[in-house]
């Protein structure tokens, strides 16, 4: 059998200053050579990039142009650089895919529901390697690159958003006030509350009550849009906006049953995975109930059922964002922050209109 052709020399250059070229390229471990050769050794028969710690003699090494030239040669790949992982091979194309691919699903997980070994298992890799992948490309694991952004999000939230400081850790994503204490001091080098006492309230937002059939609800908002409904008064300034009466206007519309979907526009704060839950709420037919489960399924993730708990009962826009038709997979209410009793009589008085208008247009097509 005819082995095939080596790197052939350019004219001028000699086939013996070539491969003396070359094995000094080798010896460099320089590499921007990786992936331009690869180096076939005659004694062990196996072939490595050119950047392999192994060290063989200038005599007993050969040179080829693909990787293909040296398996056809008879050379095996060396199992310590691996030539199938050499840049310009799928394998090194299809590693910043993964990344990416990986990384736009880490936007959308909590933060403390990171498990590497799972989180492996959706790209068919070990933890071991998606961790070495994430540290090559970017210089974090999977787990801290997650924790960092929650603390970024919380280090903007802390200037942004009037809510309390324990708040505001569970709304970046933390589960433990200890965790995000501890973890938010190391990053920055400062409490959330010095932080906080650093960075100057944003002053755009405006806050006013509102008497409705269920209580008096607190509305935020700020130049951008509707920011919060609350049970509770908030450490914001009253005042009046054209948004706020908007919200006002359409609250009201809805209680007395003449209106299903909200139009103020939304200035909602929060991780990309709760921002997805939330979106997934909006899209809840009036009258109507979702499961936890559904909505983890609607977001293409089941396993993330209670952490959809966790983004619901987060959510900063209530009714307009209408968390209070998410209840539990076996029929119960579930939690809600207003209280259950707040949660049932929304979820009747929807279906109470709900009925009453589907009736009518019965009634309206027999005629």
């Amino acid at each position: 059998m005819k082995r095939p052709a080596k790197i052939p020399a350019k004219r001028g250059i000699s086939p013996a200053q070539l491969h003396a070229g070359l094995y000094r390229a080798m010896t460099s471990r320089d590499p921007r050579y990786d992936g331009e050769f690869f180096v076939g050794v005659k004694t062990t028969g196996i072939y490595c990039r050119p950047i392999c710690p192994a060290k063989p003699k200038r005599e007993n090494v050969e040179f080829f142009r693909t990787r293909s030239q040296a398996e056809r040669a008879g050379f095996r790949a060396c199992r310590r650089c691996r030539p199938e992982t050499a840049p310009g091979s799928s394998a090194w194309l299809g590693k910043s895919a993964l990344v990416g691919r990986a990384l736009e699903i880490l936007r959308g997980l909590e933060a403390d529901a990171v498990n590497e070994r799972e989180f492996g298992l959706r790209f068919g890799v070990s933890a071991r390697h998606l961790r070495r992948l994430f540290v090559e490309e970017l210089g974090h694991t999977p787990k801290r690159l997650a924790l960092e952004n929650r603390l970024q999000l919380a280090h903007q939230l802390l200037g942004e958003d009037s809510r309390p400081i324990t708040e505001i850790a569970f709304a970046a994503g933390f589960k433990s006030i200890r965790r995000f204490n501890g973890a938010f001091r190391a990053r920055f080098k400062k409490t959330p509350r010095q932080t906080r006492k650093e960075k100057p309230m944003a002053s755009d937002s405006v806050q006013s009550a509102l008497k409705t059939p269920i209580g008096t609800l607190y509305l935020v908002a700020s130049e951008k849009g509707l920011r919060g409904i609350h049970w509770k008064k908030q450490d914001v300034v009253l005042g009046a906006s054209p948004l706020l009466n908007q919200a006002a206007r359409e609250l009201a519309e809805y209680f007395r049953g003449e209106r299903q979907r909200f139009e103020v526009p939304l200035d909602i704060v929060g991780t990309p995975f709760q921002r997805q839950v939330w979106r997934e709420l909006a899209r809840i037919p009036y009258g109507e109930t979702r499961s936890y489960r559904d909505i983890a399924a609607r977001i293409k993730n089941e396993r993330a059922c209670r952490a959809v708990g966790t983004a619901n009962g987060r959510n900063p826009l209530s009714i307009v964002l209408p968390c209070h038709r998410v209840i539990a997979a076996g029929g119960g209410l579930g939690g809600y922050a207003g209280g259950l009793d707040i949660k049932t009589q929304l979820l009747e008085l929807e279906k109470a209109h709900h009925t009453k208008k589907h009736r009518n247009a019965r009634e309206s097509s027999t005629r």
